[in-house]
């Protein structure tokens, strides 16, 4: 399809779903397959949205988490160490907010002791080909970039094929997957959300209770596993417009960043500014407490487009001190939407 080439690599099998919590429940399900298991050990970052691990927990999946320093990056000696004393099947590891992250050990680990790696790249809107590591799954999130609904691409290193026989069931229970259908009921809503934000009616923005998060761990509200038709047609028109998306969100997040820190000095960029490929999400940490409060009440009280990330997993909130940097992450830091319907003349001159 049209719509998947922005996404397509070579030795690769390049396929959509909704979400990419579905592609990571079909990739789960599948080694399981394969495994001849009863049980599936899956290895994920403490700093991960705990929604996304839904399709997951509802296969019973048994889920590992390490803990991430404060650049982002995987902590390699504690990861060696879980591997050391567990039979992880999965491994999966995040680009955060545009960031690319190096996760070139973690992937040398996994291929050492026949673990899958998936490579979460949920938070790019592309992976230059100069800075592509050896994973055996990319997973990719159009919908957090373009203005659809939903959509997802996984892409799939064909080399953890053993046969043309195991590609070919991997491509079947993909099929099987799309089978169940798609949400057009959801598209309806979400047009209907769409056109009140154009109007700026009765939409309320910014962070509703900045320390609790809603915990979901089903899939009850989700996007069926299949990609929208509607979607599908939106993103073959949006797919030649990618570099325009890419430009106003850098410049937006330019905006933000000149009256944020100009206002609250305390606050910085979350993880590290150079090197973004693109910009999902704009997030500042607050290393003082008054300013972060003093922030939110005036961000509230302003109806700035802002939000909290992630809604941590109850088993990382349950350890403080050892899943310390993702929590003071979550607990400590404000994140901006950058998203092109946002004008930045407007954001200059709202301040």
């Amino acid at each position: 399809e049209y719509f998947l080439k922005f996404w397509r690599l070579d030795n690769h099998l390049t396929l959509s779903l909704s979400r990419s919590a579905w592609s990571m429940q079909l990739i789960a399900k599948f080694r399981l397959m394969q495994s001849n298991e009863s049980l599936i050990n899956i290895l994920v970052p403490s700093y991960f949205c705990n929604s996304s691990l839904a399709p997951l927990r509802e296969m019973n999946a048994n889920l590992f988490f390490y803990p991430i320093k404060k650049n982002g990056e995987p902590d390699m000696e504690e990861i060696l160490k879980i591997l050391s004393e567990n039979k992880i099947d999965i491994v999966i590891a995040a680009h955060f907010f545009g960031n690319h992250i190096d996760l070139s050990d973690l992937s040398a680990a996994a291929r050492a002791s026949n673990i899958w790696f998936v490579e979460d790249c949920a938070h790019l809107l592309y992976l230059p080909e100069e800075n592509a590591i050896k994973s055996d799954f990319k997973l990719f999130s159009p919908h957090k970039f373009l203005s659809i609904p939903d959509g997802a691409i996984i892409s799939v290193n064909k080399d953890i094929f053993n046969s043309l026989d195991e590609l070919n069931g991997f491509e079947e229970l993909y099929r099987e997957y799309v089978k169940k259908g798609s949400s057009q009921i959801k598209v309806y809503v979400w047009l209907f959300k769409r056109l009140l934000q154009k109007l700026n009616f009765g939409v309320k923005l910014g962070v509703k209770d900045y320390y609790d998060d809603e915990e979901i761990n089903t899939t009850k509200g989700f996007f069926k596993p299949s990609m929208t038709p509607f979607s599908q047609t939106l993103l073959s028109e949006l797919v030649d417009h990618i570099q325009e998306e890419y430009t106003a969100r850098y410049e937006n997040a330019n905006a933000w960043k000149n009256k944020i820190c100009s206002r609250y000095p305390s606050a910085k960029i979350v993880f590290k500014e150079e090197g973004r490929f693109s910009i999902y999400l704009l997030g500042f940490k607050f290393s003082d407490e008054q300013d972060l409060q003093d922030a939110l009440t005036w961000l509230d009280k302003m109806n700035y487009p802002t939000c909290t990330w992630p809604d941590l997993p109850a088993e990382v909130l349950e350890d403080e001190n050892y899943f310390r940097n993702s929590i003071e992450l979550r607990n400590k830091s404000i994140f901006f939407h950058v998203h092109s319907s946002i004008n930045k003349k407007h954001i200059e001159s709202s301040f």
